[in-house]
């Protein structure tokens, strides 16, 4: 009798993968529950009660058989609103929609999870610990003593060091995996140990800005380093994932690999097919050597050593004569070898006939060629058995395997990923100083990094360009779209120098009298597309007079009629209403030593030099000591010229803006820059 009952992994319902479990029934022979509503086989093999060992050996292969190739197909119905459309998200499938419902049948294994995520910053800010402050904020993540918590820098050894040359970035900014669905907290289970069970936590780390580019014209994004992180965590410690799930002597997590006399392969975490999560996808340990080095307490990582991993086409117990089969191709148990434990596994194609027999020991892998592409073999545990039927093996055909080798590009052997490299940290549990117990035996964190990303991306990002989160397989991509808004959406402020011709018969108001005035040119022209975008200093904001959209700036001085005189150099106008002439009218400042005017845009409501929202006008010998007894700018962003260096400049303008939000809402960001004589 056979059971079939493999669980559906994901569904297709209203054309978006969703990672969910189906629920299904359960199996009934007759009224005898055969598989409990949770997919678990409940059938239970009997044997008499004077059944030799043969016996016994033969009713655990069949028990194991049934939980290992039960599975069952569900037919799923979704109803489709709008238009749809139908992906795998990197499995197999296939649908129809129409604008009416559509029935789907869609095994989705192991596909990538979908997800999205965004990251938003000020333009001259950095992306490091707190976005959105011009770096005025918590910025680092420093190399602490620990590699435990949020605060911990994710490259640190947790000895207030690197863990590796490469990577001593303390600014970088984090996207956690909760922020990112395929990048959620994941379970990862031992099925051979049935108390191994580990929290695996995966996040991505940034580092760079995004600023002006005077040549392209436009805002860029300047990435310098992309890293993904994973770290592993038991039910009760930090140390991670172990070699060997049994230890000798309480504390040797690496033993059962270790070639000693007693040593068990049984308990390599390597045979066990534990599945871990890895850029979206599911994947089995399938090798594990941690490296010698000296670690005589718990708590410090040290790099080195090598994983493999592989991505699982199938795993299954088969008895001798049978197979498992994947891609047309059928890989036939054919015998144990009972001196060495070897696996005999044919391969036979379509037609029959046999490709190749390939032996492998418990525990090894083979990389075989079939017809256009290439599987690794995993052969985890062999029972040579004494009759045709007590022969089994577990083994996994794997359709791809990676080599992760610390300080190297991932997949050394292969030329996919040259950007990307790798480095892996280790721990000692029960580590002691002498002997064995020095050595690390814990797989706490496995890092893949780039500082290459001039050539993943030709130098710089601009808008549409992305960094593929690796090349092979590219289930992640980290796309740059620029700034998020239209020009429609921006208010613009403009310095325009006009040199040609003076500009006459402004009307002027100054308090009770109202006069015209003529501009010499050269002078400035500010103007914004805001309305009441600017008024003097001290001006109330209920009132029109000084609120106005457009500046004049008399840097070459101003004439006026009878009625006003002794205007000096740097005056300046502001639009403040529409006079009964029809034109507009002005509100003068005369220059004293300088003149501010609240722009509001630039402060975002704030309209103080030290929190930003305020132009600043000022000639050469005042800008000369531009300091905070001079124009009012806080203790430590004095501003001071050298007199000698500045005589043919006639105007100096600084713009202060609010540096961003949280810590530095209230901390300007200055813009400086003058005007020399013609």
């Amino acid at each position: 009798m056979k059971v079939n009952l493999r669980k559906l992994g994901a569904i297709v319902a209203g054309a978006t993968i969703l990672a969910s479990s189906v629920a299904f029934g359960g199996l009934m022979f007759g009224n005898t529950e055969l598989v409990n509503n949770n997919g678990a086989p409940t059938a239970k093999v009997v044997v008499g009660a004077n059944a030799a060992a043969s016996d016994g050996v033969a009713a655990a292969n069949i028990a194991a058989k049934i939980a290992s190739e039960a599975f069952r197909t569900q037919t799923l119905t979704a109803q489709v609103t709008g238009e749809a459309s139908c992906s795998g998200g990197g499995g197999a499938g296939a649908c129809t929609v129409t604008d009416k419902e559509v029935r789907l049948e869609i095994t989705v294994p192991g596909g990538a999870t979908p997800g999205t995520t965004t990251v938003k910053n000020l333009i001259g800010d950095y992306l490091n610990r707190e976005l959105n402050d011009r770096d005025l904020g918590l910025t680092t993540y420093t190399m602490g003593s620990t590699d435990i918590g949020d605060a911990a820098n994710p490259f640190t050894n947790a000895t207030s060091s690197r863990l590796h040359a490469d990577l001593d970035q303390t600014q970088l900014y984090r996207i956690k995996g909760s922020a990112f669905d395929p990048m959620n907290d994941f379970e990862v289970i031992d099925p051979e140990a049935a108390a191994r069970e580990y929290t695996e936590t995966q996040d991505m780390w940034l580092w760079g800005n995004n600023r002006w580019v005077e040549t392209s014209g436009d805002i860029i994004g300047d990435l310098r380093l992309v890293a993904y992180t994973i770290k592993f965590e038991g039910a009760t410690d930090d140390l991670g994932i172990p070699v060997c799930t049994t230890p000798l002597n309480t504390s040797l997590y690496a033993y059962c690999v270790s070639g000693a006399s007693g040593a068990n392969t049984d308990d390599a975490t390597e045979n066990h097919a534990v599945r871990i999560k890895f850029l979206g996808e599911d994947w089995i340990i399938t090798d594990m050597n941690a490296p010698s080095s000296q670690l005589g307490t718990e708590q410090p990582l040290v790099a080195g050593g090598t994983v493999k991993l592989g991505k699982e086409a199938i795993t299954d117990v088969v008895n001798q004569g049978e197979w498992l089969e994947v891609s047309g191709y059928k890989f036939v148990l054919a015998d144990i070898v009972a001196d060495t434990h070897e696996a005999a596994i044919d391969i036979i194609d379509a037609n029959g006939a046999t490709v190749s027999r390939e032996e492998i020991a418990e525990g090894g892998t083979k990389e075989v060629t079939i017809g256009d592409s290439t599987v690794t073999i995993k052969v985890l545990t062999t029972v040579p058995g004494y009759t045709f039927g007590a022969k089994w093996a577990k083994f996994s055909v794997l359709s791809q395997e990676m080599e992760l080798s610390s300080g190297q590009r991932l997949d050394p052997n292969k030329d996919a990923n040259r950007e990307w490299r790798v480095v892996l940290g280790w721990k000692n549990r029960g580590a002691s100083a002498g002997g064995l117990e020095d050595d690390p035996d814990h797989l706490r964190t496995i890092i893949l990094y780039t500082t290459d990303t001039q050539n993943l991306i030709d130098d710089v990002l601009e808008e549409g360009d992305y960094v593929p989160i690796v090349q092979d397989p590219t289930n992640w991509r980290l796309s740059y779209g620029g700034l998020d808004i239209d020009n429609d959406d921006r208010d613009t402020l403009k310095f325009q120098l006009e040199r040609d011709s003076t500009k006459n018969n402004l009307e002027i108001v100054n308090g009770s009298s109202n006069f015209f005035c003529n501009v010499t040119a050269p002078y400035v022209k500010v103007t914004s597309s805001t309305e009441s975008a600017f008024r003097l200093a001290g001006r109330s904001v209920t009132t029109d007079e000084g609120i106005g959209p457009t500046l004049y700036i008399a840097t070459n001085g101003l004439s006026c009629d009878a009625h006003g005189t002794g205007f000096l150099r740097n005056s300046v106008m502001i639009t403040s209403s529409t006079s009964v002439t029809g034109q507009d009218r002005f509100v003068l400042h005369n220059y004293s030593g300088s003149v501010n005017i609240s722009y509001e845009l630039a402060g975002d409501g704030e309209t103080t030099f030290a929190n930003g929202g305020v132009i600043v006008i000022q000639n050469n010998t005042d800008a000369a000591n531009w300091s905070a007894t001079a124009s009012g700018l806080p203790l430590n962003e004095t501003l001071d010229f050298n007199a000698s260096q500045i005589t043919d400049v006639r105007t100096y303008f600084a713009i202060s803006e609010k540096a961003g939000i949280g810590t530095s809402n209230t901390v300007e960001d200055l813009i400086v820059f003058a005007l020399r004589n013609a």
